[in-house]
């Protein structure tokens, strides 16, 4: 910012121009105002600076001086909030203003005169001083008295206690009328000598007797309410006035609590401060008011000495005392306040007012605090607050940290980008290591000024009337979901209620919503569908589970009750709506689209599923009268563009041309109304470079601001068009070091919600080491309480679409710890899989990396002089073969005769495929396991493409047996053909189909023949138990059971039971008192095995009970457990690998007896 004034004192006009980026905004005024601004955009940076140079001489010529800069950041301007907080001082930098009440006095006497029935008693207690109730009749009768003036003061504040103490400040105001400053100051300083207890009565609280206030006082039995006032009218005189204040309340000053009103009143005698302050740390006898005291501070020892006492921190989180104290100590309070944000007294609005403050001190040590705090949340934004504030010292505090601070080093050079002026201040770090900027002419206009900086284009729509929906309503489900939504609730009834009576009782209003809730789930349908259009539940905890099982109940007529619960809830219930075709349906998810970023994935999905229903059911709307509806369905529309063709074909040639008009606006002008505004923490030259393809040239800072604002308003499912001008024009590499850095930026300002753009903006502009490093994080995250984010880093795993990103994602659903992560993370697969016409297992076997290993040189790792082969094990754990056949677990150190820089380059290389491998391995071989356990079978074709000639999965499925549906069992040669258990050549037949041999498919003679075949001839450990797995076998009697009596009433360690849901269990919902009373595991004919538990597992405290009895164990049609078997469902449903593999995860836990 550059200044300039004319004029003298009190008469000063002033301009201040202000250049930020290509913008360039003027501030014209008179003295302490904030006068009137406007702003202009230029072309370049080079161009703002020539206008300001313009503005400069203009001012010059009419007589303008500019006041140095130096001056400028030298200078102390608080904030304008504070004007309306702080405790005015008479030293202060703006001398306040005080308006004298004129009815105050009249306020006063009708309070007094004649004195209420309470203060009457008050006067009239035998336990009352008679010094003070003859100053108070003394006072009254008109003799002026300070003492007398307080001891009414205090009546009267009693009097007012039930009305809030309302106008009990303007005592102050009617002292000044009647008697004077003086008089009025000696009189508030005469209240810390009065005290009027209360006793508990009959009729509640009431005060006792006035007395003298005892010397240890509590600090909220001090007068409140006149001292602040008086302080204002004292902070406001003249500076005659304020002398003779001063003098005669050095009389008055005869106790501690005389002494702090005396100081609180006065502040600038630092001599009475020091003593306030003195007295407390000395704990010497004596009240204190922690208000009182910080806002009479002069500097930062008195503030230190204080901040170590609980009361007075934690009475610096109010604003109006934390704004008094910085302005009146300054400096010197930056160091004192940081020890509280750091105490037990911190909280996020405290901390962020603490570095507010600091950030407004125009000194370098407050300036050197902010720089220490880089990597807070908090303390960032107040630097880059500070650093706008004091350009020219941000350039030398900066430059003394960029040694030893990379991010201070980064916002440095980042300073200097956007103010090349200030280069001088600094000439040593002017020229930053980084690419030139290329030139705003040769950048397309989106980059340079995009629509949204421009005035918005007022363009007439294309207006058509008496368009009428041809839509056509319906309820459309996708293969599955039907039945999957139908069992999403367990059944809450016990027994069978009379159904009619039930009716009967909802019709007369005699069943609350929970109730309501059940019959509608439980109850007959023909009996209760007419009734469901008019529920509205009033409670919708649950909605996600219940609220499906009704729509797959009930159908259309549940939809008046979807609607209202995805109206409450959209992110949480919106989903409910997704199989109606509806046009109500349709304009709610239109809306979403614009409106909603939570529920903007909920909208998309809807439309793409419905494209055609919702064409025609939008276009009317999209084609009507202007206003919000319009916006909304022309957002739509434009998303299933050919749909709308079809639909508009219908109505006829001018609704075509009409559509056609909107269809054919520049996609870089659809852009939002509200433009959001990113975090201070993504200002642009914080964060690296964008480099365009050449790498040779990067984007200047206000293009890559414009870059981050597209990525802020688009979505992963509605891209804005310029983001892929960005992608054309720039490296892909750089884009995705940018969003990753912003990324990080956003994680250490605490992620703030609003900014959620910086982890979608990984979907848009990562890559596959993105990915890599994204998945871990997400999988940590429901652990810190960040559950939505991970949801959200879910989507952007889906958005990315690279095999590795959605081989991370498919990780997640097969391995989460975190039951709900898990579900969403498979529903994601489940949904990208049936996009692209598979199944969930068979895009896993497209989703497998091969670790580049199908070069056979990926596979040799090169020293220069000595080399070693790269070999696999059963666990795909790596080992490493010398040229002589001697066998290494690991890469020997470089010795001198090896080759340096290869040598490192392919540790490197080294350490990161044995970090993938076991990512790879944790993945796959447990569903390569579950692939037998479940039967799956491969085409030949897919057998030998996704397994056998894999590159890394070969020396997997080389040591396993198959099986063909015809019931042959083979193996894989070395030469990767198959060969019979005679280790005959075998040719699969094309039509045939191969799965992974389980024992109990192999009949007796044959496995022990592969057994030997294996481990005596072959000498091939196998990846996981399969030869040699347990099998267990049931009888038909076993089989016509609802329940596993064998187990029932066996107990187990708690780690075994928590070591169980590791794999095919699952832990159940946690109950009342966040108990876990079941486990359960899914079953392929749909629903659960369950087994309760007794006594259940405390969440958060699971060694509490180290012992759990399986108390029952039986089958349910839900994904969910009771506490008591029910359903009629036995056994003999079940195939007999299952029921054997059931039976081998029971005998583990029931056997066990450590905790894992």
């Amino acid at each position: 910012m550059r200044r300039w004034e004319s004029g003298g004192r009190g008469t000063v006009v002033f301009r201040e121009v202000v250049r930020a980026g290509t913008a360039v905004t003027v501030r014209s005024g008179r003295g302490d105002g904030r006068g009137r601004a406007s702003t202009s955009e230029h072309g370049s940076v080079e161009a703002a600076l020539a206008h300001v140079a313009e503005l400069a001489a203009g001012l010059a010529a009419e007589g303008f001086r500019e006041v140095p800069p130096e001056e400028l950041e030298d200078v102390f301007v608080p904030p304008r909030r504070w004007a309306a907080l702080v405790h005015p001082r008479h030293d202060g930098p703006v001398r306040p203003k005080f308006v004298l009440d004129g009815g105050a006095p009249a306020f006063l006497h009708a309070a007094t005169e004649p004195l209420s029935d309470q203060a009457e008693a008050v006067l009239a207690d035998p336990h009352t001083e008679p010094a003070l109730a003859e100053a108070v009749r003394g006072h009254l009768a008109g003799v002026p008295d300070p003492l007398g003036a307080a001891c009414v003061a205090t009546l009267v504040e009693a009097d007012r206690r039930r009305e809030r103490y309302e106008g009990v400040e303007r005592i102050a105001d009617a002292w000044i009328a009647e008697h004077g400053l003086v008089f009025a100051a000696r009189a508030t300083v005469d209240t810390g000598l009065v005290d009027l207890p209360w006793r508990m009565g009959p009729g509640g609280a009431s005060p006792r007797e006035l007395r003298f206030r005892p010397p240890a006082t509590r600090y909220h039995d001090l007068p409140r309410h006149v001292p602040p006032r008086m302080r204002r009218a004292i902070a406001a005189a003249s500076d005659e006035e304020y002398a003779a204040v001063v003098e005669a309340l050095g009389a008055h000053r005869i106790d501690p609590i005389t002494s702090l009103i005396a100081a609180y009143l006065v502040p600038e005698r630092d001599d009475w401060v020091d003593e306030v302050v003195r007295r407390i740390v000395e704990d010497e006898p004596g009240g204190s008011d922690p208000t009182m005291v910080l806002c009479s501070l002069n500097r930062g020892d008195q503030l230190r000495d204080l901040v170590g006492r609980s009361e007075f921190a934690w009475r610096l989180r109010d604003a109006e005392v934390l704004y008094t104290v910085a302005l009146a100590v300054g400096t010197g309070a930056a160091e004192p306040l940081l020890t509280v944000v750091e105490g037990d007294f911190n909280n996020a609005e405290f901390t962020k007012r603490v570095f507010d403050v600091i950030a407004a001190q125009p000194a370098d040590e407050a300036f050197d605090v902010l720089v220490s705090r880089i990597d807070d949340r908090y303390g960032q934004a107040a630097l880059l607050e500070a650093v706008r504030r004091f350009p020219r010292r941000a350039v030398r505090r900066l430059a003394a940290a960029a040694p030893s601070s990379e991010p201070a080093r980064a916002l440095l050079h980042a300073h200097l980008r956007e103010f090349p002026e200030l280069a001088r201040v600094d000439p040593a770090n002017a020229e930053a290591d980084r690419v030139p900027d290329v030139p705003v002419e040769e950048l397309p206009a989106v980059l340079v000024t995009p629509p949204w900086t421009l005035p918005r284009k007022a363009g007439k729509p294309a207006v058509v009337t008496g368009l009428v929906s041809t839509g056509r309503k319906a309820v459309r489900w996708l293969p599955g979901e039907n039945a999957e939504w139908t069992t999403a609730h367990r059944a809450d009834r016990r027994g069978s209620p009379d159904w009619m009576t039930v009716v009967r009782r909802f019709l007369s209003g005699d069943l609350r919503d929970y109730e309501k809730r059940v019959a509608f789930l439980e109850g007959p349908a023909f009996a209760l569908r007419g009734m469901l259009a008019d529920w509205r539940p009033t409670d919708p905890w649950g909605a996600d589970t219940w609220g499906r099982a009704l729509v797959a109940k009930y159908g259309y007529d549940a939809l008046p009750m979807a609607l209202h619960l995805a109206r409450l809830n959209p992110a949480g219930a919106g989903h409910l709506l997704l199989p109606y075709a509806d046009h109500d349906v349709a304009h709610l998810m239109a809306d979403w689209l614009v409106r909603l970023r939570t529920a903007g994935r909920t909208a998309s999905t809807w439309l793409r599923r419905h494209a055609e229903e919702a064409a025609r059911f939008l276009l009317p709307t999209a084609l009507g009268k202007p206003g919000a509806a319009r916006r909304a369905a022309e957002s739509a529309l434009v998303l299933v563009p050919e749909e709308a063709r079809r639909a508009a074909k219908e109505h006829g040639a001018q609704a075509v041309a009409a559509l056609e008009t909107l269809l054919g606006t520049d996609p870089l002008d659809a852009v939002p109304v509200k433009i959001p505004v990113p975090g201070p923490w993504a200002a642009p030259g914080l964060l690296p470079q964008i480099l365009l393809r050449d790498k040779l040239r990067a984007l200047p800072v206000p293009s890559a601001q414009h870059v981050i604002t597209m990525l802020a308003f688009s979505r992963p499912d509605d891209e804005y068009a310029g983001i892929g001008v960005v992608r054309d024009l720039c490296d892909p590499t750089s884009l995705a070091d940018f969003a990753w850095a912003a990324f990080e930026r956003w994680q250490a300002a605490g992620s703030p919600p609003k900014d959620n753009w910086a982890l979608t903006a990984l979907g848009t502009f990562g890559t596959d080491d993105t990915a890599r490093a994204l998945a871990p994080l997400i999988r940590s995250w429901p652990g810190e309480g960040a559950h939505a984010k991970a949801v959200a880093g879910l989507d952007v795993l889906a958005a990315m679409g690279s095999d590795v990103a959605l081989a991370r994602l498919n990780g997640i659903a097969l391995r989460s710890k975190f039951r709900k992560l898990k579900e969403l993370a498979e529903a994601k697969i489940d949904e990208i899989a049936g996009l692209q016409g598979f199944t969930t297992d068979e895009l896993a076997d497209r989703l497998v990396p091969d670790l580049d290993l199908a070069d056979p040189a990926t596979t040799r790792v090169d020293y220069g002089p000595r080399h070693f082969t790269i070999g696999f094990d059963e666990r795909l754990r790596p080992h490493l073969t010398t040229p002589n056949g001697t066998h290494r677990k690991d890469l020997p150190k470089p010795t001198a005769s090896d080759d340096p820089t290869l040598a490192a380059t392919e540790r490197k290389r080294f350490t990161a495929l044995k970090k993938d491998l076991r990512t790879t391995a944790a993945e796959q071989l447990p569903r390569l396991e579950r692939a037998m356990t479940t039967t799956r079978e491969w085409t030949t074709e897919e057998f030998t493409t996704l397994l056998v000639d894999h590159p890394l999965l070969w020396h997997v499925v080389r040591r396993l047996v198959w099986r063909t549906t015809e019931g042959t069992t083979f193996h894989l040669a070395d030469d990767r053909t198959p060969h019979t258990i005679t280790d005959t050549p075998y040719a699969l037949a094309e039509n045939t189909k191969v799965g992974i041999a389980h024992p109990l498919t192999v009949p007796g003679p044959d496995l022990a023949a592969w057994t030997a075949l294996f481990k005596a001839q072959r000498k091939l450990p196998q990846p996981f138990r399969q030869l040699d797995r347990p099998v267990h076998h049931f009888t038909p009697e076993d089989k016509s059971r609802r329940t596993l009596p064998r187990f029932e009433g066996r107990s187990a360690p708690v780690g075994a039971v928590l070591g169980l849901t590791k794999e095919n269990w699952q832990r159940g919902r946690p109950q009342d008192g966040g108990l876990e009373c079941w486990i359960t595991r899914p079953l392929p004919t749909g629903g659960a095995l369950v087994a309760t538990l007794e006594p259940g597992i405390i969440v958060g405290l699971v060694e509490e009970h180290p012992t759990q009895t399986l108390a029952h164990i039986w089958i349910s049609r839900h994904q969910e457990g009771t506490w008591n078997p029910e359903g009629t469902r036995t056994l003999a449903e079940l195939d007999d690998i299952t029921l054997s593999e059931i039976a081998a995860e029971l005998t583990y836990l029931t056997t066990a007896t450590t905790t894992p």
